[in-house]
């Protein structure tokens, strides 16, 4: 704890000594008055005796601006491009994990080393690097908007490196052909199709449970489905039919025979405009209602919890066929919705059929 001592100058004037110790060795600063000494000390103790620290607090105390939380606050207000439920996540992270000491930062104080602290604050919560990459893409497009607003002139984020992805288990679980089609007679028939077209499609969730009989179709005589909708969710957690995730998950996917056999006589008896996929009661497939016959089903089968592929392992597993049976990487990001191509690549090029065997290839020539 720092203490406050006062002393009579030569000119005869009261001093207010502020001592405290940092890192073993004793310090002290001596000011004019003792309400000056007084918020040095309260300071000092904040930072339990580091007096780099201190002096950035008080810089903070003096400098005018706003705050990194007001800055997230401002930038989110400004976002136009996300749903209200993506919107109330954001805000809802400033207080999880914007709270700190990074968030009381004046923005014209900010440094790299602040943002290194959190990030390392945020590995110390046991995040994982992905959830730390999309909290920090958030915080970066609010300095880049600080710099829009001339608050700042260089993107303190800028050159700060990730941390890497370190988990030992793998991300993604490839669903054997065989497993799959032995655990759907284990499921409540009514879901049968939607999970079959789940495999044949790729179609992500949101996107299969929004179809309509209208998105179904036919182009140069090959049959199609139209991805123009996804289910979305708002700010009170209400469910309505919006845009797909991206720009380029807008796409037609073009349909295996299996899928055309499957969906002809569920088509024939719907009405334009009607749901195709949709609960028992008639109502929107939701992920919670789904995970109620996907789970019970695997655990019928005798596959462990942990062992356990997720609804969106599908996905995955459909990508993994279509690379197995010659389509190329660009032909897959186009059919999975992928904003990107790099996307698709740092996803499946593992699964790549060949691949593997052609680099031990490469590597006996040159080696052996």
């Amino acid at each position: 704890m720092a203490s406050i001592d006062t002393y009579t100058s030569q000119k005869g004037h009261t001093k207010y000594r502020v001592r405290w110790y940092s890192n073993g060795s004793l310090k002290s600063q001596t000011f004019d008055t003792e309400k000056h000494a007084k918020q040095w000390q309260s300071i000092i103790d904040a930072a339990g005796g580091n007096t780099t620290k201190a002096r950035e607090a008080l810089a903070n105390q003096i400098e005018s601006g706003p705050t990194v939380t007001e800055l997230l606050l401002r930038h989110i207000d400004q976002l136009t491009n996300v749903g209200e439920y993506q919107l109330k996540r954001y805000r809802g992270s400033l207080e999880q994990h914007f709270s700190g000491s990074l968030g009381a930062t004046k923005v014209t104080l900010v440094t790299s080393e602040h943002i290194v602290d959190w990030m390392r604050m945020m590995q110390g919560k046991g995040l994982s690097a992905k959830t730390i990459a999309n909290h920090r893409g958030l915080l970066s497009a609010s300095f880049d908007t600080a710099i829009r607003l001339r608050m700042i002139t260089v993107n303190p984020c800028a050159g700060v490196r990730l941390p890497k992805d370190d988990r030992i288990t793998e991300p993604m679980r490839i669903i054997p052909l065989p497993q799959f089609q032995n655990m759907l007679p284990h499921m409540t028939e009514h879901y049968h199709p939607v999970t079959r077209m789940m495999l044949y499609t790729g179609l992500r969730f949101g996107e299969i449970t929004a179809l309509q009989k209208e998105d179904f179709t036919t182009l140069g005589g090959t049959s199609v489905v139209r991805v123009t909708k996804a289910w979305k969710e708002d700010g009170n957690h209400r469910f309505f039919l919006g845009p797909p995730k991206t720009p380029k998950a807008r796409r037609t996917v073009s349909l295996p025979r299996p899928a055309v056999e499957l969906m002809q006589p569920i088509l024939d008896r719907i009405a334009e405009g009607e749901q195709v996929f949709k609960t028992v009661q008639g109502r929107q497939i939701r992920s919670s209602a789904y995970h109620k016959v996907w789970g019970p089903a695997w655990d019928r089968l005798g596959v462990a919890k942990d062992r356990r592929p997720r609804p969106h392992d599908i996905r995955h597993t459909h990508a993994s066929m279509m690379l197995a049976n010659g389509m190329d990487m660009y032909e897959l990001s186009r059919r999975l919705g992928h904003e990107s191509v790099k996307t698709t690549v740092d996803r499946y090029s593992h699964l790549v059929e060949g691949a593997h065997a052609r680099g031990a290839s490469i590597a006996d020539s040159a080696f052996g």
